[in-house]
């Protein structure tokens, strides 16, 4: 997305206020005021017209895509229900075949192990899952708006099969789904918001919250909790926010019209409202001017007034959706998106782009620990329970397990390191791993 630095937007309307932003002294009030009505005027034609520079096809499935590197709960942070996932064995070559929806069991002897896969039965088990996709999927960009959802890869299918739609309290409803594991959404990602309150060093953030860096005339937004990390930086845990060039003639004359239009005695001078309606005729003019230039480039789309319905036909995606038609090309018109090739297949790799930063797990407290487990039947399987099954990123080296099998008692110890492969005396438990979790059991002699 071709952008403009924030300042530039914040002076020219500082200036129509024959204000010097370089050497008068607006106050924090001020430039929060003005702050304001730019979001506000950024927000009502983010909306206004299926812009390509962020609007987006992708391939989504109706839950978080299973991944080998995240942890998954018995009773999730987000939602205080066992976590759902959609697994794709053979995600790396984009197929889905063997792929599914899964969910944690509620009496799962733990969490799943990272990289547990949904396949053991342990811990997960197979379910069908209500057809939607929520607007903030983990790992997955936010969805501002939906425009149509697809059957199939609209870019390789021409025409696709349009499916019925709706908000929910879910996110997206999906109908006519039967039978389909994921679905092509088309869709506007969230309007970007700005502000003037300056970062502070020493100062907590918390995920989510707003600065300005005057050096930098820009916004950033926090994407993890984190202290004296200097947003113009330190990328991993701030994220600039990107002002949209073709937005800009609109922005600044709309944003100085609407302050025109303040008054703290509520009224206003008409001379006042007069400058504010030339600004406002302004703003429009330039908004339909940016819209025909993509008219004039081959985009037939159309935002209709609130409230009318167009009926679906053989080769239209709104599915009696009221707000939008496709003109002209219909379906054939492919959306460009960042990486350019006018749809995105499903992955498990967690996007982080626009913002998303998977939520921090929970820490786990480690503890010493003796524990008798007379449900175990095996040391490492294929019966189950096993010793190996037993849950140790909770556990700290030196705990020790008490098991019976055939009838004799053992007692297990838990080590550091990798076992000795050929010591039959040593398991390595499922949830090993060498950088966060190196250690397993040794028979107590």
């Amino acid at each position: 997305m071709r952008t403009v630095p924030y300042k530039t937007i914040l002076d020219a309307v500082l200036r129509r206020h024959s204000m010097d932003p370089r050497g008068d002294a607006w106050n924090s009030d001020t430039g929060l005021a003005v702050s304001e009505h730019i979001n506000a005027r950024v927000k009502r034609a983010w909306f206004l017209w299926e812009w390509p520079e962020w609007t987006i096809t992708e391939e989504r499935a109706y839950r978080q895509v299973w991944n080998d590197s995240r942890q998954f709960y018995v009773t999730s942070p987000q939602t205080n229900k066992p976590d759902e996932v959609f697994y794709v064995p053979n995600v790396a070559t984009h197929s889905l075949e063997g792929a599914g929806y899964y969910r944690v069991k509620e009496d799962a002897p733990s969490d799943p192990p990272i990289g547990n896969q949904p396949s053991d039965t342990t811990y997960w088990e197979p379910f069908s899952p209500d057809t939607y996709v929520a607007y903030d999927q983990i790992c997955r960009r936010r969805i501002g708006e939906v425009l149509d959802v697809y059957a199939e890869n609209p870019v390789v299918t021409k025409p696709p099969r349009c499916l019925a739609h709706k908000p929910s309290e879910n996110g997206i409803q999906i109908y006519d789904a039967g039978g389909l594991l994921t679905v092509f959404v088309k869709y506007l990602i969230p309007a970007e918001q700005f502000t003037t309150f300056p970062y502070v060093p020493g100062k907590s953030y918390v995920r989510g919250e707003m600065v300005y860096v005057p050096s930098t005339g820009e916004s950033y937004v926090a994407l993890q909790a984190g202290v004296n990390k200097d947003p113009a930086t330190e990328t991993a845990y701030w994220r600039r926010c990107l002002f949209p060039e073709v937005l800009a003639g609109y922005v600044k004359p709309g944003a100085y019209c609407d302050c025109l239009r303040e008054s703290p005695s509520g009224e206003v001078d008409p001379q006042q409202l007069a400058r504010a309606a030339m600004a406002d005729a302004e703003a429009e003019e330039e908004l339909n001017r940016q819209i025909n230039r993509l008219q004039a480039q081959g985009q037939s789309y159309q935002y209709l007034p609130f409230g009318v319905v167009i009926p679906g036909g053989a080769r239209s995606c709104l599915c009696s959706t009221p707000g939008y038609v496709l003109q002209g090309g219909g379906p054939d018109y492919g959306p460009v998106v960042p990486t350019g090739n006018g749809s995105t297949t499903i992955t498990d790799v967690c996007e982080t782009e626009w913002g998303y930063v998977p939520p921090v797990p929970p820490v786990a407290t480690s503890t010493v620990a003796w524990e008798w487990h007379p449900e175990i039947v095996s040391l490492s399987g294929p019966a189950n329970p096993s010793l190996a099954g037993l849950p140790t990123i909770t556990k700290t080296i030196g705990s020790k397990v008490e098991i019976a099998l055939g009838g004799i008692g053992q007692e297990w110890k838990l080590v550091a390191g990798a076992k000795d492969p050929d010591d039959p005396g040593h398991v390595t438990p499922i949830d090993y791993n060498l950088a966060t979790n190196n250690k397993h059991w040794e028979k107590v002699a």
